[in-house]
């Protein structure tokens, strides 16, 4: 009775219960882009939160996500190809206490669009039933608007890499934009008005994801942006 308590609970919860031994980073996971992009990806981190060793395999959950859409996942061990969706049981992952990895997780849209929920499951290597975590990660692949005339396609951002302030070239059908680091967390977001920048000066130097939202809400195109 006690064990299928459990079980209910991690179901409800999405597995939160199992934080305790593997800590996921973002809290909200997002990995978006472009249907005619080739691939495109978002860096999950995990950390052993316990006072020893975890051996971890993973799984993907596809639940509703489009038959044409492949994933790929790096983990500790190796960068498995395309189609590849669970840790075989001969390469487990080995965490030490305290210790942290980013692991990619990789999705070729192959021209589907649609916004999609997948989920991801890392468990005991010796016992599938052990989940040290369990979270979804929201999946949105969108094409350029074919109502409004804006051609998105065209949009880009200048100057890459900036120190401080970026513009938008084409910028008409931009409505809101929001800048994410490699962890998929959100450090800015503005309304954006056609012609204006946005300034990024207080942003930690590395690489950034600008995700670009027409008037709807919509996401319409996804760019890399380097920080100075």
């Amino acid at each position: 009775m006690k064990a299928n308590l459990l079980y209910i609970l991690i179901f409800l919860f999405g597995g939160n219960l199992a934080a305790q031994n593997l800590l996921v980073e973002p809290d909200e996971i997002n990995l978006s882009g472009l249907p005619t992009e080739e691939d495109f990806d978002v860096y999950i981190k995990l950390t052993n939160t316990t006072s020893g060793p975890l051996s971890a395999l993973w799984t993907l959950d596809r639940q509703s996500i489009p038959d044409a859409w492949e994933f790929s996942v790096c983990d500790k061990v190796t960068c498995y190809a395309f189609g590849i969706e669970a840790a075989p049981s001969s390469k487990p992952n080995e965490f030490a206490a305290g210790e942290s990895f980013l692991c990619t997780l990789k999705i070729a849209p192959n021209g589907v669009e649609a916004v999609e929920d997948i989920r991801m499951t890392f468990f005991s290597s010796v016992d599938q039933n052990d989940i040290y975590a369990d979270f979804p990660v929201a999946i949105s692949v969108m094409g350029p608007s074919n109502t409004t005339g804006v051609r998105f396609d065209e949009i880009n951002v200048y100057p890459n890499p900036t120190q401080d302030l970026f513009q938008i070239s084409e910028d008409d059908g931009v409505a809101m934009i929001s800048v994410h680091n490699v962890l998929g967390k959100k450090m800015y977001q503005n309304t954006h008005i056609a012609g204006r920048g946005h300034n990024v000066a207080d942003l930690p130097r590395g690489i950034y994801m600008v995700r670009m939202f027409d008037e709807s809400g919509k996401m319409r195109k996804v760019l890399r942006l380097s920080k100075r």
